[in-house]
């Protein structure tokens, strides 16, 4: 498994990858405190966050040792921000206490590219 950053002590294994999901801001920047309600209706279709720690096999095809085995781009992923389907993977806590999501790599549907 390539080099993972701060996972909380969560190891994911296989295909599956550990999400560190960006938090909402709570209030604006003038104070006003955002209602629960518009949070939710922002976060509707999909969630973001930082891709921390990856299975041996996430973002591959195929078996390894086998002709159709390939190796995508996604080791170069890791620490990126990924967009993904809002109710994907299982939340778990991790042992720093920050709560992350164990997904497939497939329930990852784009990467969020830094701005140039």
């Amino acid at each position: 498994m390539s080099k993972n950053m701060d996972c909380g002590g969560i190891v994911p294994t296989g295909y599956n990858v550990l999400v560190l999901p960006e938090q909402r801001e709570e209030k604006t920047q003038g104070g006003i405190i955002i209602p629960d309600k518009t949070r939710e209706r922002d976060q509707m279709a999909e969630e973001t966050g930082v891709i921390v720690a990856m299975g041996e096999l996430a973002f591959t095809l195929g078996t390894p040792g086998h002709d159709d085995y390939f190796v995508g781009a996604g080791r170069k992923m890791l620490g990126h921000q990924a967009i993904y389907q809002r109710y994907s993977g299982d939340l778990v806590e991790g042992n720093n206490g920050l709560k992350y999501r164990v997904m497939p790599a497939s329930d990852i549907i784009a990467f969020q590219e830094e701005a140039q």
